[in-house]
């Protein structure tokens, strides 16, 4: 009787290999049952491929990523977006220490002076950055002001910059641009007159860090040229020079914000 079972056992054996090593076609794949593997469509973005118990299973990027970091799967920003960006930098500009203004008389003499070296020069200015794979390109105008225990002046500031990403979330890069400041006022209570305004010129080298895909923060250091403000005494006040020249160095962050 086992005799007659052992012809069909054989034939089923050899049915059962060789429907093993069959393709079997399936929605979005194959396959091969002999080696369990499974292929994704040519056009689906693929990373890396998982082998378990003799699976091997190509998964798409976004199920690869960590929870919270499927933005991070985006491709980077491109096209034009608005800027709005708050800055403070400290300016050292030799030429202020050296100057002084007296008066005199009675047998007495007072004095005033600027005493150090350094400012503030706060800014805010909107515009809008340009954002390709590479490289952000941005045009920024609006306000700035220059401001000590002396005297301030506000003006008016314009910016052209770009920087090329180093990393997804860090970029370098150089921007320049005029300046205009308005006659400035002085602090004092001698008769002090700046009886001309100043152009200039602002430009350095930034690094940017973006903490999200709205906000950054710029660190920067620049140089600034301007022409010297041209001063006088009046009222029986004399002054030691009859410029005054805030051209220097300046350091500082700004915070943007893109919408």
């Amino acid at each position: 009787m086992f005799k007659y079972l052992a012809v069909p056992m054989i034939v089923a054996a050899v049915a059962v290999s060789a429907s093993a090593n069959q393709p079997l076609a399936t929605e979005g794949g194959w396959f091969s049952a002999g080696m369990m593997e499974v292929s994704q469509p040519s056009d689906r973005p693929v990373e890396q491929a998982i082998s378990a118990g003799g699976l091997e299973y190509s998964l798409p990027l976004s199920l690869l990523a960590a929870p919270g970091d499927v933005d991070s799967l985006d491709p980077e920003p491109s096209g034009v977006r608005g800027l709005l960006e708050t800055e403070i930098k400290f300016l050292i500009s030799p030429d202020l220490d050296s100057f002084r203004a007296t008066r005199s008389g009675g047998g007495w003499i007072r004095s005033e002076e600027i005493d150090g070296v350094g400012s503030v020069m706060p800014s805010v200015r909107g515009g809008i950055v340009i954002e390709t794979e590479n490289v952000d390109y941005s045009v920024t105008v609006g306000g700035i002001g220059v401001l000590n225990g002396a005297f301030g002046a506000a003006g008016i500031v314009g910016d052209f910059a770009a920087h090329f990403k180093v990393s997804k979330k860090v970029s370098l890069g150089v921007h320049a641009g005029p300046v205009y400041f308005f006659k400035p006022s002085w602090f004092g209570d001698g008769d002090v007159d700046f009886t001309s305004a100043s152009m200039g010129l602002i430009g350095g080298f930034s690094m940017t860090i973006e903490f999200n895909k709205t906000l950054s923060l710029r660190a920067m250091v620049d140089g600034v040229l301007a022409e010297p403000f041209n001063v006088e005494g009046s009222g029986g006040w004399s002054v030691n020079q009859d410029e005054l020249d805030i051209s220097g160095i300046a350091a500082g962050a700004a915070l943007m914000v893109r919408f």
